[in-house]
């Protein structure tokens, strides 16, 4: 086969799409406010609603809202998914 590399049709097209998502993914990494990149840190470092609304000294429930935004922000479906971004690009 001229030593070139073929893959199954459905196989490629999933690697082209994950790619061009990754390339969003970093888009909406750069548009970040800092308040929001200091959230997903702290997620991603394991600490807890009330503990980010502390450390920013904001009132109760907060957090949850900028977790919400987050989430739409990354098309995560649950907080779980977000955190799990966050720790695999190390925020």
């Amino acid at each position: 086969m001229d030593g070139r590399q073929y893959t199954h049709p459905p196989i490629t097209d999933a690697a082209y799409m994950r790619v061009d998502e990754m390339g969003h993914e970093e888009q909406k990494v750069s548009d970040l406010s800092d308040r929001e990149r200091s959230v997903l840190h702290m997620l991603a470092d394991g600490f807890q609603d009330p503990q980010i609304d502390s450390r920013f000294n904001l009132e109760p429930g907060a957090t949850q809202d900028l977790v919400g935004g987050l989430m739409k922000k990354f098309a995560a479906e649950t907080r779980r998914d977000l955190v799990r971004m966050a720790q695999k690009r190390s925020f």
